[in-house]
C-alpha cells in the first residue's frame, strides 16, 4: 500500500484539534484520513470481479478483506471514500434503490465525473454521498444490475437525520434523564413536551411572537415569585402576598378601574382590604367617613 504524501506537515511540539492530534513523537490519532488524490493507490475499498481464491472464477464482485462476494459495506454521508477498481470482464456501476444510476459526488481517477465516472474497469472512483441523500442504500453492480452488493448509507457520528431515545429515565435535574446535553440546545422548529419543563433560565427567541401554548391547562410555578419584565423594565411580580403589577384600564362589571383619573363605579360585589382616610394606597368608603365625622363632631362639640 502506498503512503499518503503531500505538503509537509511540521509540528515541533505536537498538534491538537478535534478528532485529530499529533504528539511530540509524531504519533497521529485521527477519526479518519482521506486523500483528494484519486490516483495515489490509497483506497477504502478494493473491488474486483476475480475470485481471490479461484482466479478462473470471474463474474462476482469481491471486496478486499471480505470472504464473501457482494458484501454489505457502509458509507457515511458527507465523507469522501475511494474505491479501487480491478476488473477483468465486468465494469463497475452504482444504482439507487429505484434502479436509476447513482451519480452524485463521483470522480474517477481519469477525471470523469457523475454518470461518466461509472462503467469503469480500472483506476479508482471517489464517492462523497451528500448529507441530503435520503435513501438508505446504494447498490454496487455491473451494467446488467442483476447481481449486486449494497452500500448502507448512514449519518456520520454526531449528525442524525432523526433520533429516537427509548430510555424512560425521568429527569430530576439538569444532569439526569434519558438524554443530557452539557451545553445549550438550539431548536429551529416547535418543541412539544408531554411532561414538565424545569429550568433555571428559559430563553424564547422566535420570528413574530414567541409563545407557550398548552392544549389543556398551563401552570406557571415558582419557588419564590414570578417576575414580569418588558424590555428589561420591571413591571412587577406575583408572590405569596399577591400581585404587585399596576392594573391600568381594567374593568369589573364593565366599570373602569385603575385609570389615571378617578371614576365612579357600582360593583356587584367586592372586598375592601384596607380602609383609611390618610393612607393614599388605601380606599375610603362612606361608612368610614360618616363615622369619623360623627366622632370628631362629638369630640369638638360641633
Amino acid at each position: 500500500m502506498k503512503r499518503a504524501t503531500g505538503n509537509a506537515f511540521r509540528s515541533d511540539y505536537g498538534f491538537l484539534s478535534p478528532n485529530f492530534s499529533v504528539d511530540s513523537e509524531g504519533n497521529i490519532t485521527a477519526a479518519s484520513i482521506n486523500t483528494n488524490d484519486t490516483s495515489s493507490g490509497i483506497v477504502d475499498f478494493a473491488i474486483t470481479d476475480i475470485n481471490p481464491t479461484d482466479p478462473l472464477n470471474i463474474g462476482s464482485f469481491w471486496v478486499d478483506g471480505y470472504e464473501i462476494s457482494y458484501p454489505s459495506l457502509t458509507l457515511e454521508r458527507g465523507r469522501r471514500y475511494t474505491i479501487g477498481l480491478t476488473f477483468s470482464l465486468k465494469s463497475f456501476y452504482l444504482r439507487r434503490p429505484s434502479d436509476a444510476l447513482y451519480s452524485q459526488g463521483l470522480i474517477h481517477s481519469d477525471g470523469s465525473t457523475g454518470e461518466a465516472a461509472l462503467g469503469k474497469k480500472s483506476g479508482s472512483l471517489s464517492i462523497t454521498v451528500p448529507v441530503t441523500y435520503t435513501d438508505s442504500t446504494i447498490r454496487y453492480t455491473d451494467v446488467a444490475g442483476e447481481s449486486f452488493g449494497v452500500f448502507n448509507i448512514v449519518d456520520p457520528a454526531g449528525q442524525f437525520g432523526s433520533l429516537d431515545v427509548t430510555s424512560a429515565t425521568q429527569s430530576l435535574d439538569a444532569l439526569t434523564g434519558a438524554l443530557t446535553v452539557a451545553g445549550g440546545v438550539g431548536i429551529v422548529g416547535n418543541l412539544n413536551v408531554a411532561g414538565s419543563i424545569t429550568t433555571s433560565e428559559l430563553l424564547l427567541n422566535g420570528v413574530g411572537i414567541a409563545k407557550l401554548e398548552s392544549a389543556t391547562n398551563l401552570e406557571l410555578s415558582a419557588g419564590n415569585k414570578i417576575v414580569l419584565k418588558i424590555n428589561s423594565v420591571l413591571l412587577g411580580s406575583i408572590d405569596s402576598t399577591g400581585l404587585s403589577i399596576p392594573i391600568n384600564n381594567a374593568t369589573i362589571d364593565d366599570t373602569p378601574i385603575g385609570a389615571i383619573s378617578p371614576s365612579t363605579a357600582a360593583f356587584t360585589s367586592g372586598t375592601l382590604e384596607s380602609v383609611s382616610a390618610t393612607d393614599t394606597s388605601s380606599i375610603t368608603n362612606k361608612k368610614y367617613v360618616d363615622s369619623t365625622a360623627t366622632a370628631l363632631a362629638i369630640a369638638f362639640g360641633i
